[in-house]
């Protein structure tokens, strides 16, 4: 004889193939998630299993929502007060926030256009700004701070870089550009935050990016400007150690071509780890702005 009570329990809303069948698909094909308003529970897991999220202005996304919250005996919350786009945008849930529903689907549209294959040349060629710029891109003064972005936008076919959790990890820059017509992923440096240091949350964006252009086929640019990976009790308090070894099985795993280009400073395992986790062998490419500078350590600490 069938027991109801335990057929009830087996099947008691738990038996949703919606999040398995979705979780197969990342790296098959592109997932892309616009969140606009409220998006709780399943919904926000869902926007989770996607490759980039995109939110609009004023949206709030989180594991659970108002009711959940309170039936957990975690108190009684307005639905504005769990995971503002702000907020997710700075841990890095949110990859590009939009200013409402139209340019959300705008984001989308062109965020999908990466994984077209190159473009059709059009007459005259593909526009870029004048590379002759880029002779004063990086100061001749080691220690005086630069904007990276204004490299990539120069080397990057005109209005085709799209930076991609720019709010999340300052120091570490990642997105799509496309070169002589051509996609590619491009990660840099930012000499702006930590000096360009590369801490724990700076190489989990990294990492994850990676994964993202290999499954993808899109070849990646490192634009390698850090003094090594950040150091000190602080930096291991955030389990430095497993996240910064991180890039180095990313790095060995990749299938698509990678390219290093030194702006100003490799050093340590930091730079190794900008170079896919190997600076120079065989089946490297690593090239150098001329006043570029390489070894173990900084200077400073060798001395």
């Amino acid at each position: 004889a069938l027991d109801v009570d335990i057929e009830r329990i087996t099947n008691s809303q738990l038996a949703v193939h919606t999040f398995r069948q979705m979780g197969r698909l990342s790296g098959r094909v592109p997932l892309v998630a616009v969140c606009s308003g409220y998006c709780f529970a399943g919904n926000a897991a869902l926007a989770g299993l996607c490759d980039v999220v995109i939110a609009t202005a004023g949206s709030n996304i989180g594991m659970a929502g108002p009711a959940m919250v309170k039936g957990g005996g975690l108190g009684e919350v307005a639905p504005a007060e769990i995971g503002s786009v702000a907020e997710q945008a700075r841990n890095g849930v949110v990859d590009l926030v939009a200013a409402d529903d139209a340019e959300a689907v705008a984001l989308a549209r062109r965020y999908l256009l990466y994984f077209q294959g190159p473009l059709a040349p059009p007459a005259g060629g593909f526009a870029r700004a004048d590379q002759r710029l880029l002779r004063a891109a990086v100061p001749e003064r080691r220690k005086r701070l630069y904007e990276v972005r204004g490299v990539v936008e120069t080397l990057a076919d005109e209005d085709s870089w799209l930076e991609l959790r720019r709010g999340y990890a300052r120091g570490m820059v990642t997105g799509l550009l496309r070169v002589d017509g051509r996609p590619l992923g491009l990660l840099a440096n930012s000499a702006e935050t930590l000096g360009g240091a590369v801490d724990s949350d700076a190489a989990l964006k990294a990492a994850r990016f990676m994964e993202l252009c290999d499954a993808f086929e899109l070849p990646l640019l490192f634009l390698c400007d850090t003094p090594g990976f950040m150091v000190g009790p602080a930096s291991e308090r955030t389990a430095a150690v497993r996240k910064m070894a991180r890039l180095f099985a990313v790095g060995a795993s990749i299938s698509v071509p990678f390219f290093t280009l030194t702006l100003r400073r490799a050093y340590g395992l930091g730079a190794m780890a900008m170079c896919g986790g190997l600076a120079v062998g065989p089946n490297v490419f690593h090239a150098s702005w001329p006043t570029a500078e390489a070894g173990p350590m900084g200077l400073e600490g060798a001395v």
